[in-house]
This record gives C-alpha cells, sequence and structure tokens, in this order.
C-alpha cells in the first residue's frame, strides 16, 4: 500500500504545482495586461481632453473670423451703397422697382431700361461684393488651424 500511496502523492504534488504554476502565471499576465490597459485609458483621456480643447479653440477662432467677416461686409456694403446713391445723385434706399406695364414703343422701353440701370449695378455690385466677403471668409476658415 506504501507503493501507491507514493505515486498518489507524487501524482498530487505535480498537480498542485502545476496548478500553482499555472495559478500565478496567469495572474501575472492578466496584471500585466490589466496595467497597460489602465495606461492606455489614461493615455486615451488625455488625448480626448487635448482633442476637445483643440476644437473648443477652432470653433472660437472660426467664429472670431466669421464675426469679423460680417461686420467687414455690412461696412463694405454700407459704402457701396453709398457711393451708388452719390453717383446717382438718390438719396433713397435701395427699394426694388415694380414692374411696369408692358411699353407700347422702343423709346418707352428704353426709357425703362434707363430708369432700371443704376438699381440694376446697384444689384451687381451689392451681389460681387457679398461674393468677393464670401470668398475671403471661406478661404480664412480653411486657413484656421
Amino acid at each position: 500500500m506504501f507503493g501507491l500511496d507514493s505515486i498518489v502523492l507524487r501524482i498530487a504534488g505535480i498537480a498542485i504545482a502545476v496548478a500553482a504554476l499555472f495559478g500565478y502565471g496567469y495572474y501575472k499576465g492578466y496584471s500585466g495586461e490589466k496595467e497597460r490597459f489602465d495606461a492606455y485609458k489614461v493615455k486615451v483621456i488625455a488625448a480626448a481632453k487635448a482633442q476637445e480643447e483643440e476644437t473648443q479653440r477652432v470653433m472660437k477662432e472660426q467664429e472670431r473670423i466669421t464675426k469679423r467677416t460680417e461686420a467687414k461686409y455690412e461696412k463694405d456694403i454700407s459704402t457701396l451703397r453709398a457711393v451708388y446713391n452719390r453717383l446717382r445723385g438718390s438719396t433713397s434706399g435701395s427699394a426694388m422697382s415694380t414692374i411696369p406695364d408692358p411699353a407700347t414703343d422702343p423709346a418707352q422701353a428704353t426709357a425703362y431700361y434707363l430708369d432700371v440701370a443704376p438699381e440694376l449695378a446697384n444689384q451687381c455690385g451689392e451681389t460681387t461684393q457679398q461674393l468677393i466677403n464670401l470668398q475671403e471668409w471661406v478661404k480664412e476658415q480653411s486657413d484656421t488651424k
């Protein structure tokens, strides 16, 4: 009987030793991975915070550009309207003209278009100025870093 007990005890001892080594290796591997994962989470949180701050900075810069462009546009349009009104000798605002009755002869049609031409020039000037300001705004917005 003693021979059987010693074999069983040896097998049990080897099984316990293998289980202990496996458990120790599993624990060391798990704790090492957990430490690396925790470090990774800290890095991700820091990167997210830095990106959020950068996004806020860029948004403030773009809003500043938009406000500056709007103010410049309003100033440019006011200047443009003042110049057109001064050149036409008119102090009235830029109201749309009404649609006239159809012309009955060429002279009447010519008189209408001569009457509408200054307003059309004013509208074209404003549209051109709006486009110029919009192009400047797009360029400044795309240059924001």
